[in-house]
């Protein structure tokens, strides 16, 4: 039987919202984890294509990992379903209780996994939510 699982709907002010406080970090090379400069659109860009680093992420320490759910991110064939998580996936799928304190975000990504679909067709990945050191 498919595994049963949802991208909650969130409102785009609520979206807005959120995205102003919880950010999202990716890891460079010589660089570390850095916060990315902003994203345009929260529910569409797919925001570990090309992503520029703003400023070293070293104020923040992991909170908790969850399992997040993201459409593939269509390529030109039947073949091409590329990782394509956005902003807003993440930011709907953090739990409630875990809101209040929140503020970055980082899809541990390990290119040994590749992040097949599910039984409904959604990528699935780890994600590592950050709070505030201090």
């Amino acid at each position: 039987m498919a595994e049963k699982c949802m991208i909650p709907e969130v409102s785009p002010e609520r979206l807005a919202e959120l995205a102003k406080r919880i950010r999202p970090v990716v890891r460079f090379p010589f660089l570390g984890k850095c916060y990315i400069r902003s994203v345009g659109d929260l529910c569409h860009e797919v925001y570990l294509n090309n992503p520029m680093p703003a400023r070293p992420a070293w104020n923040i320490k992991p909170l908790a990992d969850i399992t997040t759910y993201h459409t593939p991110d269509r390529g030109y064939g039947p073949w091409d379903d590329f990782f394509g998580p956005t902003v807003a996936e993440v930011l709907a799928q953090i739990p409630a209780e875990l809101l209040n304190r929140v503020v970055a975000f980082e899809i541990l990504d390990d290119d040994e996994e590749p992040h097949p679909p599910n039984g409904n067709g959604l990528q699935v990945a780890t994600t590592r939510l950050y709070a505030r050191k201090w």
